[in-house]
């Protein structure tokens, strides 16, 4: 299974606030031109999401951002969303004990994540309502 990869435009169309690249238009003699502003970098984290149990396996995809603010993670045989407006974490769904996640991927209106597991199967959930509607 594959799921579409994001072009650049669909991920700057998705960067919001501090994830943007800052520039600033400066007037120069009747042409403009872009200046990069340097960003300070706190050395202190905002947040720190913690997941235990991710796999580090170049070929699997367990974590993606919808365009809605929220995170997906896959976990062993588990899927979890993180929402960083409210930041609650909502265990979407577990698979059987013998299967595990090997990808996750928000659909662009973010109200959907596909689910790809180990077997070679994708499963659709609809996150809003936190049902599965439909298996591939």
């Amino acid at each position: 299974f594959f799921f579409k990869q994001k072009t650049a435009y669909e991920i700057s169309a998705c960067l919001v606030g501090s994830e943007m690249c800052i520039r600033d238009s400066v007037q120069d003699y009747g042409q403009y031109h872009t200046q990069s502003q340097t960003r300070k970098i706190s050395k202190l984290p905002y947040k720190v999401l913690d997941a235990p149990c991710l796999q580090d396996d170049y070929y699997l995809n367990l974590l993606d951002w919808s365009s809605t603010n929220v995170i997906g993670v896959g976990l062993e045989n588990s899927v979890y969303i993180w929402s960083a407006c409210n930041s609650k974490v909502t265990k979407l769904c577990e698979l059987p004990e013998n299967d595990t996640v090997a990808s996750v991927s928000w659909s662009q209106r973010g109200s959907h994540i596909a689910v790809g597991n180990s077997c070679g199967d994708i499963q659709i959930y609809d996150v809003v309502k936190n049902k599965l509607t439909r298996t591939l």
